[in-house]
C-alpha cells in the first residue's frame, strides 16, 4: 500500500508540473518543428511494426535552457529546442528519439518511479535510517555515506537502462535508417561535447554593444576581480561528483555501442531543406524560449552572440532591448538572481565575464543602454 501510494504521489507532482508547464507557455506549437519530428517518428513505426506502440509516440517540443530529450512515459517524449540548434543533422535526432522511444516501451519510467518508492520504503534503508538516528556522533558523515550508497546504486541501476534503450533504440533506428548507422555513434558524439562553448564575448564586442554618443564603453568594466578571487570549496568530497556527470557516461555509452554492434561508417547524405530550415529556426525560438522562461540573463548572452553574426537583425535587437529592461526590472525588484546566475567556475571564462559585467553596471548606465536600443527599434 506504502508503495502504491508512493507511485501515485509521484504521478501526481508530476502531472502538476506538466500542467504548470503548460499555462507557463513552456511548450512550442508550431508546424515545423512538428511536421519534421513526426516524420522521424513515423518512419521509425514503419520499419519496426512489431512495436505497434511506437506511432502513438507524441513529442513535446519545449523551451529550456540546456540541450535534452526524455520520455516521461505514456508514449510522450519531450525534445528542448537547445538540441535541435545543437545537433548536426535529422539521423542524429533520429536515433535520439530512437532511444527515447526505447525508454517508453521499456516502461523505465513507471519502472523508475516503483524503483524509487521500493527504496524508500525499503526495511533495510529504515533500519539504517534508525541506526544513524541513534548515534551520538558522526550522524553526518554515516548518512552521507548511506546517501551515497544510494546514489551509486541508482548511478549504476541508470547506466544499465540507457544501455538497453541505447540498443533498443539502435534497432529500431537501423531499420528505418538502413546505411545511416555510424550517425548513432555521432550522435553520442555530439552529446559528449554539447555544452562546449563554440563562442565567445570579446573586448571588442562589448565595444561595439555597450557604447552611445553619452556613454563610451569603459575597458574597466570587464576588470572586475569576482572571476579570479572566486571562492568555492575545493576540498574532497565524499564521492567523486565527475563519476555522476551524465556526459561521462557518453564515452562509455560509445563504446558499448561500438563493441555491441559493430558499427562501421558507411553512407553520407546532405542535409535535407526542412532540416536546414528547423535548425536556422531553433536558434532563433532558443534565444525567444530563455525570455519566456524568464532566463533574462542567458537570453541576453545568447542574443549578444547572435548579434555578432548578424548586426542588423530586427528581431535579435528587439530581444536585447527586452532582456535589458526585464535585467533592470529584476534589480528594482530584488529579484535579480532568479533571472540571471551568478559567477560559477563551472561556466565559461566568457560568459562568467558577462555575468560579471552586467552586475557590475550601474543603474545610470543600464538606463543609457535601454534608451540607446529603444530608440533603434
Amino acid at each position: 500500500m506504502k508503495i502504491r501510494n508512493e507511485v501515485s504521489k509521484s504521478y501526481t507532482e508530476m502531472n502538476e508540473d506538466f500542467i504548470t508547464k503548460i499555462k507557463k507557455g513552456v511548450f512550442v506549437k508550431d508546424t515545423l518543428y512538428s511536421e519534421f519530428l513526426n516524420e522521424i517518428v513515423q518512419r521509425l513505426a514503419k520499419e519496426n511494426t512489431e512495436f505497434p506502440q511506437i506511432k502513438n509516440t507524441k513529442i513535446l517540443l519545449s523551451f529550456s535552457d540546456i540541450p535534452n530529450a526524455y520520455a516521461i512515459g505514456d508514449d510522450f517524449i519531450i525534445v528542448t529546442l537547445p538540441l535541435l540548434k545543437s545537433i548536426n543533422n535529422e539521423y542524429e535526432l533520429a536515433f535520439i528519439i530512437g532511444h527515447e522511444i526505447a525508454h517508453n516501451i521499456l516502461s523505465h519510467s513507471y519502472n523508475g518511479l516503483l524503483d524509487y518508492a521500493q527504496t524508500v520504503h525499503s526495511s533495510e534503508i529504515k533500519r539504517q535510517t534508525r541506526a544513524i538516528e541513534k548515534r551520538k556522533y558522526d550522524k553526518g558523515s554515516y548518512a552521507s555515506a548511506l546517501y551515497k550508497e544510494i546514489v551509486y546504486g541508482k548511478r549504476k541501476n541508470s547506466r544499465k537502462l540507457e544501455q538497453q534503450a541505447d540498443s533498443l533504440g539502435f534497432l529500431l533506428y537501423r531499420k528505418a535508417f538502413k546505411g545511416y548507422e555510424h550517425y548513432a555513434i555521432q550522435s553520442l558524439e555530439t552529446l559528449d561535447k554539447i555544452d562546449f562553448e563554440t563562442d565567445s564575448l570579446t573586448i571588442a564586442d562589448y565595444a561595439r554593444f555597450f557604447s552611445t554618443e553619452k556613454l563610451q564603453f569603459k575597458a574597466e568594466w570587464l576588470n572586475n576581480d569576482e572571476i579570479s578571487g572566486y571562492k568555492y570549496d575545493k576540498s574532497v568530497k565524499y564521492w567523486l561528483i565527475d563519476s555522476l556527470k551524465t556526459h561521462a557516461d557518453c564515452a562509455l555509452r560509445t563504446g558499448f555501442m561500438k563493441k555491441e554492434f559493430q558499427i562501421h561508417k558507411t553512407l553520407e547524405k546532405k542535409n535535407t531543406a526542412i532540416f536546414d530550415s528547423v535548425k536556422k529556426n531553433s536558434f532563433y525560438d532558443y534565444i525567444l524560449g530563455l525570455f519566456v522562461i524568464e532566463d533574462y540573463g542567458k537570453s541576453l548572452y545568447e542574443t549578444l552572440l547572435f548579434l555578432k553574426k548578424e548586426p542588423e537583425n530586427l528581431y535579435l535587437k528587439n530581444l536585447l532591448y527586452f532582456n535589458l529592461v526585464k535585467i533592470q526590472e529584476a534589480q528594482k525588484a530584488y529579484t535579480l538572481n532568479r533571472h540571471l546566475d551568478n559567477v560559477n567556475p563551472n561556466f565559461s571564462q566568457s560568459y562568467n565575464r558577462y555575468l560579471s559585467f552586467i552586475r557590475e553596471l550601474r543603474k545610470s548606465e543600464l538606463n543609457e543602454f535601454i534608451s540607446y536600443y529603444s530608440l533603434q527599434l
